[in-house]
């Protein structure tokens, strides 16, 4: 058809998206480039390259071709769908005010569409603004009830808040509407943080478990680590958070794992931890002393003395009572 019709801006324009759905981005761009001259297909062209130059890693680049439409385009049905792609690349190269600033336009040009909302929330989120995510989410929620992942996002931003007993309906809301893999973990990962913080466990560990096996974060395997300590399973938990490790060397991840290997008797595997630790954070009282019971525990008095002697001048409780 194109053949036929080579100054067609609306065949070109159709064959350069049907390239890019196929992956063919570079062979997509003259033809986006000729619709973009049109202005009966700019807009659609724009959003186009911005799409091909995103899966090509180069968002800034499909973020001035928005920009170029957005200048000349006046009509609000055209510039909302600009506003909104403009705000995900902006969130892309972590220009976070910027992008919240766009996203917020583009709903004020069209606030039924929820997948918009959707966008705010998540740059609200991601700029520290979780009263304001949580009303946007609430927003696209509204527009599409029968979304899991929108439950979720609300679920993830009331437990932030505290809002307990409402986090956990949505997390199990969202269980219920047949969700996603990641949307069903997400959900879980809620549910289980809120099982131990109500000291209930072995709950905990069942739920974190199922959403670490579907997706596997950092804190999904930290506060399963740490429910399996509280349980005594010292030795799933050394597991579970080794697994956090691997994936983000928290200092907080990484004082569990020590303890976890110390109760699981591997006190000189825990040493080893705990002594890099206390060279990066020589203030971390408690990784002071969970050392000096790691040296303790391999029959270094001497060493461990002087450890815990360490601890205890940074303010730890337990270091003083331990060399009494």
């Amino acid at each position: 058809m194109v053949t036929l019709a080579p100054g067609d801006a609306e065949l070109q324009l159709r064959l350069a998206q049907a390239q890019a759905l196929l992956g063919e981005g570079v062979a997509a761009l003259p033809g986006a480039y000729q619709a973009l001259g049109s202005a009966q297909t700019q807009v659609s062209a724009a959003l186009l390259l911005a799409d091909i130059y995103l899966a090509q890693g180069l968002p800034e680049r499909g973020l001035g071709e928005v920009d170029r439409v957005l200048a000349t385009t006046t009509d609000p049905a055209s510039r909302a769908p600009l506003l909104l792609r403009r705000a995900a690349l902006l969130g892309v190269v972590g220009q976070l005010d910027e992008a919240v600033t766009a996203a917020a336009q583009g709903v004020r040009l069209n606030n039924k569409d929820a997948g918009a909302w959707a966008l705010l929330g998540n740059l609200r989120s991601r700029a520290g603004q979780t009263q304001q995510a949580l009303q946007a989410y609430r927003e696209a929620a509204l527009l599409e009830p029968r979304s899991a992942a929108y439950r979720t996002e609300l679920a993830t931003l009331r437990l932030r808040l505290n809002r307990y007993a409402e986090a956990r309906r949505d997390a199990e809301l969202a269980l219920n509407l047949e969700p996603d893999a990641v949307s069903r973990a997400r959900a879980e990962l809620v549910l289980g943080l809120l099982d131990y913080r109500s000291d209930r466990y072995a709950s905990a560990a069942n739920l974190l478990r199922a959403s670490a096996s579907s997706l596997p974060t950092a804190e999904t395997w930290l506060w399963l680590g740490l429910s399996e300590y509280q349980l005594g399973n010292y030795t799933a938990a050394a597991e579970a958070l080794g697994q956090s490790v691997s994936l983000d060397p928290a200092p907080l991840a990484r004082l569990n794992l020590g303890s976890a290997l110390l109760a699981s008797g591997r006190a000189a595997e825990a040493e080893v931890i705990l002594q890099a630790l206390v060279t990066e954070t020589p203030g971390n009282a408690q990784a002071w002393y969970v050392l000096g019971l790691a040296q303790r525990e391999q029959g270094r008095a001497a060493d461990a003395r002087r450890t815990l002697g360490t601890a205890a001048e940074l303010g730890s409780a337990a270091a003083r009572g331990a060399l009494e």
